[in-house]
C-alpha cells in the first residue's frame, strides 16, 4: 500500500509545480514530523520512492495534485537540514513531460 505525504504550497508556487514549470519542493522540518522520517527512509532506501505518493495542496484554495517522487536530496546548512523533493511532471492525461 502506498503512503501519501502532503505538503501545502502557496498559490504562486503551486501553479508552477502543477504545470511542470517547477518539479520540486524544498522543505525544512521543525520538531518531529512524520514526513521527514519518510523522506529519510527513501534516502536510506528503507522505503522505495515508488511506494510514496507526493501530494501538493494549494495553501489558499485547497486544490491539490499528486506525483510520484523521482528524487529526495538533503542539504545541510549550519544546523538546518533542507530537503529537496523532486518529481516527474505528468499532464492531466497522465503523460510525462512539460505542458
Amino acid at each position: 500500500m502506498k503512503q501519501v505525504i502532503t505538503f501545502r504550497s502557496f498559490t504562486e508556487f503551486f501553479e508552477k509545480e502543477k504545470s511542470g514549470l517547477k518539479c520540486n519542493t524544498v522543505r525544512m522540518f521543525e520538531l518531529c514530523d512524520d514526513r521527514e522520517y519518510i523522506l529519510r527512509d527513501i534516502m536510506n532506501e528503507e522505503i522505495k520512492k515508488e511506494d510514496v505518493i507526493l501530494k501538493i495542496m494549494n495553501f489558499d484554495t485547497g486544490e491539490s495534485f499528486e506525483r510520484e517522487i523521482s528524487d529526495v536530496s538533503k542539504l545541510e546548512v549550519n544546523t538546518a537540514e533542507i530537503y529537496i523533493i523532486s518529481w516527474r511532471h505528468k499532464d492531466e492525461n497522465g503523460n510525462e513531460g512539460n505542458s
